[in-house]
């Protein structure tokens, strides 16, 4: 064999090479089509802003029960190779409310914590805007926020001699509606996400006022649930 067609051969085999490690990179990313994939992950959110300071008075503490870790587990499922329809639910234990303990010796009190288990259900769509090693998405859904904050709460009303008028007892909760939005980055099986959690409509305030809750998210693909027909 001489030189020349050594030097194709080592060209053309470089070439094939290339070729063949993008189409593999390509079809690692871009044919994703009808398979549903099981994640899991960890989400910290961060102190929460809102638009107004007429808070309704419920004992409770809105930047400490809206903000910190939490952990997930998502379903995403892809209806073409740019977007996936996602469900993911998310637990965390966090403050539900105070208990003021009145003190009998004295006009002091203290507040006591009282901790429950949060759930939140996220639907959403991811969009990948760019496919290749390392893609990025957005992401837009729907979210129910603070399932299980359900509580009872009890309010006495006194006449001017300091007897009992009535008593009310109301059943209350924490939860509302969010809108979400996120832009995230894939890369091989590890999802990095940042995004906000935004609503107008909450219990925590007397009139309608927007709240924002930003977050950051890492999730691992740990399992591929089903796969399309071959």
């Amino acid at each position: 064999m001489n030189k020349k067609n050594i030097v194709l051969l080592f060209l053309f085999s470089n070439l094939s090479y290339s070729q063949l490690s993008s189409n593999l990179i390509l079809n690692k990313v871009d044919n994703n089509k009808g398979n549903l994939f099981l994640n899991i992950g960890s989400e910290y959110r961060i102190t929460p802003y809102y638009g107004s300071m007429q808070i309704v008075n419920n004992n409770s503490n809105i930047d400490l029960q809206n903000s910190g870790i939490s952990i997930y587990y998502s379903l995403n499922f892809f209806v073409n190779n740019k977007t996936s329809v996602n469900f993911a639910h998310s637990f965390r234990y966090d403050l539900l409310k105070y208990n003021n303990q009145n003190s009998i010796l004295s006009d002091n009190y203290s507040k006591k914590e009282e901790n429950t288990l949060m759930m939140d259900l996220h639907f959403f769509l991811d969009y990948y805007i760019h496919k290749g090693k390392n893609p990025l998405f957005i992401r837009l859904g729907l979210s129910m926020m603070n399932n299980g904050t359900d509580y009872i709460s009890t309010k006495t009303y006194y006449n001017q001699d300091g007897s009992v008028l009535k008593l009310v007892i109301e059943e209350r909760n924490f939860k509302f509606y969010a809108s979400n939005f996120g832009f995230g980055l894939k890369k091989n099986k590890i999802d990095f996400l940042v995004g906000l959690y935004g609503s107008n409509d909450t219990p925590y305030f007397y009139n309608k006022a927007i709240i924002v809750v930003p977050y950051v998210k890492i999730g691992y693909n740990i399992l591929k649930l089903y796969s399309k027909s071959k």
